[in-house]
């Protein structure tokens, strides 16, 4: 029976209500407001993966990213981002995922779900 709290059109479920994962994860950041930054840049990266309990399944990703942002005249500035990632693994919705505010903005979340993601973006 699917778990009542998951999406069943999202990932289908075999009855198992729960994977354990972790995450590690570094960062550096210099932007010097974080509501309306006009400079700076944040480097990351990170590593994460898991398993279902009592099945094969398991998952494993690596991200980076990169943004950065330039003052061009008074309150406008220009911000670049780029991110990309690989992952491998039998969970497919731990995978990476394409879509939304954290990949491309003009699909729906989670739309896209694949072992590899490259995201680039430009904005005033």
């Amino acid at each position: 029976a699917d778990h009542p709290d998951l999406d069943p059109d999202f990932r289908p479920t075999d009855g198992t209500v729960i994977a354990l994962g972790g995450n590690v994860g570094l960062a550096w950041e210099t932007r010097v407001d974080r509501d309306t930054p006009m400079r700076g840049h944040r480097l990351a990266l990170g590593l994460d993966g898991g398993f279902v309990p009592g099945s094969a399944e398991r998952w494993g990703a690596a991200r980076a990213s990169a943004v950065g942002i330039a003052p061009l005249s008074g309150r406008v500035a220009l911000a670049g981002r780029v991110e990309g990632g690989l992952a491998e693994g039998g969970v497919e919705h731990r995978l990476l995922v394409l879509g939304g505010s954290h990949g491309v903005r003009g699909l729906p979340v989670n739309r896209l779900v694949g072992d590899r993601s490259a995201v680039g973006t430009a904005e005033l």
